[in-house]
Formats: C-alpha cells, sequence, structure tokens
C-alpha cells in the first residue's frame, strides 16, 4: 500500500520517497490499487474492495470457461459458486495482495481465449489473450509460464493460421511489456 500511495503521488515505485529501492514484483497491482486508494482514502478499505471484486470476476469467468467446456448451466453455476466460496480464495481476497487480481485475469484470459467470443478475429483474439496474460504477469510474474503454454498448444493446433495466432499471443504480450 505504501507503494500504491507513492505511485500515484510520483509515479515512481519507490517504498520510501528519494530512496530507489528494488522493484515491486506487482506493478500492476500497484497501479489499480493506487487509484482506488486515492479514491476512497483507506487503503484498507480500497484492497478488500479490490478483493471482492476480483473474487465475483474469477467466479463469474470460471462459470463462463465452464460453460464454453459445454458443461450445463447448473453445473458452471455451481463451479462458480464453489470458487467464489472458496475458503482460500476468500482469504485471498482479505488479505490486500495482489492474488485475486491475478487469478481473475488467468481465468478471464482463459475465458476469452476459449469462449471465442463472436464477431471477433481469431487473431484479434490471439492478440488480447496475450495482452491480458501480460497484465496477469505485471501482477505476478511467474503467469508468463501459462502464457508460454498456451502459446505452444496454440503452436500445434490443427487450425488455420495456427502458427500466426501463436505469434499474434506473443505480440499482444509483448506490445504490454515492452514499455514496462
Amino acid at each position: 500500500q505504501v507503494y500504491a500511495h507513492n505511485f500515484f503521488h510520483r509515479l515512481e515505485f519507490e517504498y520510501t520517497a528519494g530512496h530507489p529501492a528494488a522493484r515491486p514484483t506487482s506493478p500492476f497491482w500497484i497501479v489499480v490499487l493506487s487509484l482506488v486508494v486515492n479514491l476512497f482514502h483507506d487503503p484498507i478499505l480500497a484492497a478488500k474492495l479490490l478483493g471482492s471484486i476480483f473474487l465475483f470476476l474469477t467466479g463469474y469467468y470460471a462459470f463462463r470457461l465452464l460453460r464454453t467446456v459445454k458443461l450445463d448451466y447448473a453445473s458452471s453455476l455451481l463451479g462458480g459458486v464453489l470458487i467464489i466460496t472458496a475458503t482460500a480464495l476468500a482469504w485471498s481476497e482479505l488479505s490486500g495482495l495482489e492474488s485475486m487480481l491475478s487469478t481473475a485475469l488467468v481465468v478471464g484470459g482463459l475465458w476469452w481465449h476459449f469462449g471465442r467470443p463472436n464477431k471477433v478475429s481469431r487473431g484479434f483474439q490471439s492478440f488480447v489473450t496475450g495482452a491480458i496474460f501480460a497484465l496477469a504477469t505485471l501482477t505476478r510474474p511467474e503467469i508468463a509460464i501459462i502464457l508460454f503454454v498456451l502459446v505452444l498448444w496454440q503452436g500445434m493446433a490443427n487450425e488455420d493460421k495456427s502458427v500466426a495466432n501463436a505469434l499474434l499471443m506473443l505480440l499482444g504480450f509483448m506490445v504490454i511489456l515492452a514499455p514496462v
């Protein structure tokens, strides 16, 4: 929360203002948290509110992902509700850490990739998938492994332009990460 406060006021990732330190491992969480902290002026309330919002989004995207894999409505709804009520995720929601943001981005990115939203080209969908996973990586760096598995899977898929779509996914990832 100190990083978030200093980022909002100085646009610098510093724990103590004027004293450079090691960079945080979750800069995207700091940016999101800094915006909400300065809206509510209470870092604890802001972190818990964001945790609640991202837990709900995780459950919602899990429901959508389960519907994508052709589970019936009731089973998909039960899966989403079980995720929202899981005790480990409830702790994560209230911890004030970046866990729920990264979880929501990963599950949302998987839904976006496999759900194939209507009226969106496969190339654009791959690019956006890469961008979503880049934001997730800026939240928790180890999430990049999931993206690279997804890129390999996409590259070996038996689809038209599967290699091009895998490269577009990497391009979307790099477009977000390159400025950082």
